[in-house]
C-alpha cells in the first residue's frame, strides 16, 4: 500500500497542509499513523475522506456539517434522511444568501447608474450617497 506525507495529500486534494492538520485537531478528519521518522502516513482512505470534504465545502456545507456528514457516511443506517434534512437547511441558507445578493446587486447597479450622469463632474454621487448614509 503506497502512502501519502501531507503535503502530497495537499497536492492531491488541494487542501493546504495546514488545513489538513487543522481538520485532525478539531476531528473532522482522522489522525493518520506515523512511519518510523514520525511522518504522517494517509492511505487511500484518508484521501477520499480528504476529498469529501473539498467537495462538501463547495456545496457551503460547515465543518461541523461536514463532520456530522462523514459520521452518517462511516454508521449508514437512516442516514438517507438526515442528509436530506442537512441539504434542504442548505438550499433555504442558499435561497436566503440569494436574496440578499440579488438586492445588493439592485443598490449598486442603482448608485452606478448615478455616476452615468453627466450633471456629476467634480463629485462622486456613490461616495455622497454613501456619506449619507454614515451620518444616519
Amino acid at each position: 500500500m503506497n502512502y501519502l506525507k501531507i503535503g502530497e495529500l495537499a497536492k492531491e486534494t488541494g487542501l493546504k497542509s495546514t488545513a489538513i492538520r487543522y481538520y485532525e485537531r478539531i476531528g473532522v478528519f482522522q489522525k493518520p499513523s506515523l512511519n518510523d521518522s514520525g511522518y504522517r502516513q494517509y492511505d487511500e482512505k484518508a484521501v477520499r475522506t480528504a476529498k469529501f470534504i473539498v467537495h462538501a465545502k463547495e456545496l457551503g456545507f460547515s465543518l461541523k456539517e461536514i463532520a456530522d456528514l462523514l459520521s452518517l457516511r462511516l454508521n449508514g443506517k437512516n442516514s438517507c434522511k438526515k442528509v436530506m434534512a442537512l441539504t434542504a437547511v442548505k438550499i433555504a441558507d442558499t435561497d436566503k444568501k440569494i436574496t440578499a445578493l440579488k438586492k445588493l446587486k439592485k443598490k449598486l447597479t442603482t448608485l452606478e447608474k448615478l455616476c452615468g450622469s453627466k450633471k456629476y463632474d467634480d463629485s462622486c454621487p456613490i461616495l455622497e450617497v454613501l456619506d449619507e448614509w454614515s451620518a444616519q
